[in-house]
């Protein structure tokens, strides 16, 4: 987790490791605090992103407020609903190169993109055109690689545990058991199956979830990655992993195989979730609001179950990266600059992305705020008390996170045993991270 020390030697021009330089012979350029030369001329720039319709409005809203404030600027974007397809559509369009001005980033993929050189380094601009002092250094130290700043955070989420408690009244139930452990949450589900209307089951399926996989291992005392970006758990905490999952399956505390859903969710209006069908599901937080537009139940925010160690932490939702073959560097930071500290910005945003990184930009959207959005807020303010760190994303861990999905429905298809889905995992994850983080 970097510091508030080393959050400032970083808005200085320094290197947070190692004691060289951030920026490549620094002693031969300009001072760092200095930056790149701000250019206001007239640019047309473009943005990928992914997620829901309702997001497209919202973002498109944002860009039409840009274009408002600063005339000289156009900006315009596509998006894709489903994460991966997101990824498919950046790797087609960088290799015909064709890459937007802007792209929305995720943690699991910054460092490949980075080592890659697909996005700019952006430490030169958060001395200059993209303000970051206010932004948390735990938020900003997941958009590091190489101690160099290549993607700016503009919304934070953590983990939570989705429980429809209008399914749990029905069950004879009105909250959580006390014991709110992974073999407290296994007892509570196969005993509450006993209970659920027809077609209702206790919980979804989270074999393949790697969200979920690295809160577990932080709370048994490992991470997911190593210092240096190499797999960081054993293998017998992975077969614990996934036979938990095959004895809750086993046991009926499951939704049947025939629901369990491939691959990323297109849309929150397909999950058993907004589809009523799971008492429990886990997700991000910031997907609360998005589940209630396509259900009229009652579904509300609880922690992951506990474990030894904290397990939670507070993550960059989406960072915002600068495409390194744009013709728009200086008027892209300032579009980032807008998107994380104009307040006007922030109200049409919302926290559909998440939590926004700025506390002037928190507090200018909470009075616009619906009552399920506040309960997200709530939740994350509460659970920011209790969080860990993590290590940031290596080069390749969105590429092992998907092996570790597809793999999950291989043994719940009955295709693959705890051993072989375990060896199977670990050799994927083993040959896809680079070591570089």
């Amino acid at each position: 987790m970097l510091t508030r020390r080393e959050f400032n030697l970083l808005i200085a021009g320094l290197t947070v490791a190692g004691g060289a330089t951030l920026l490549d012979a620094c002693q031969t350029q300009k001072p760092a605090s200095t930056g790149p030369k701000l250019d206001t001329g007239p640019a047309q720039m473009t943005m990928n992103w992914w997620g829901s319709p309702n997001r497209a409005s919202l973002t498109n809203s944002a860009f039409s407020l840009f274009e408002q404030k600063h005339s000289q600027y156009g900006i315009s974007g596509s998006y894709k609903t489903a994460f991966g397809d997101y990824w498919d559509q950046m790797a087609s369009l960088i290799a015909a190169s064709q890459a937007p001005d802007l792209m929305q980033m995720d943690v699991s993929y910054i460092a490949q993109y980075a080592n890659k050189g697909y996005v700019l380094d952006l430490t030169p601009y958060a001395q200059s055109q993209i303000s970051i002092k206010g932004v948390d250094p735990g938020l900003i130290h997941q958009g590091l690689v190489g101690g160099k700043l290549y993607g700016v955070p503009i919304a934070s989420n953590t983990q939570a545990t989705f429980v429809n408690m209008d399914i749990l009244s029905q069950a004879g139930l009105s909250s959580l058991p006390k014991d709110w452990t992974w073999n407290g949450l296994a007892n509570f589900c196969t005993q509450v199956a006993k209970h659920l209307p027809a077609g209702v089951w206790p919980m979804d399926d989270a074999a393949g979830s790697g969200m979920l996989f690295r809160v577990w291992l932080l709370q048994h005392g490992s991470d997911m990655y190593t210092p240096d970006g190499r797999f960081g758990a054993s293998r017998q905490q992975v077969a614990d992993w996934f036979q938990f999952w095959q004895d809750l399956r086993e046991a009926g505390g499951l939704v049947p195989m025939a629901f369990l859903q491939e691959g990323q969710v297109v849309n929150p209006g397909t999950t058993l979730i907004a589809l009523n069908k799971v008492l429990i599901g886990f997700d991000w937080s910031n997907q609360l609001a998005q589940y209630l537009a396509f259900t009229k139940e009652n579904v509300t925010l609880a922690p992951v179950p506990q474990g030894t160690h904290p397990g939670s932490y507070l993550k960059a939702s989406q960072l915002l990266s600068i495409s390194a073959t744009t013709k728009y560097p200086s008027q892209a930071a300032q579009f980032i600059n807008f998107w994380i500290n104009d307040v006007d910005a922030a109200k049409i945003l919302g926290i559909d992305r998440g939590l926004p990184v700025t506390q002037q930009s928190s507090a200018a959207v909470r009075p616009t705020l619906t009552a399920a959005q506040q309960a997200e807020v709530d939740f994350m303010v509460a659970q920011s008390r209790l969080v860990t760190s993590a290590m940031r994303d290596p080069s390749g861990s969105g590429p092992a996170m998907s092996g570790l999905t597809q793999i999950a429905i291989q043994l719940a298809q009955g295709k693959l045993t705890v051993a072989s889905a375990t060896d199977q995992f670990i050799q994927q994850a083993n040959s896809t991270l680079t070591g570089q983080i």
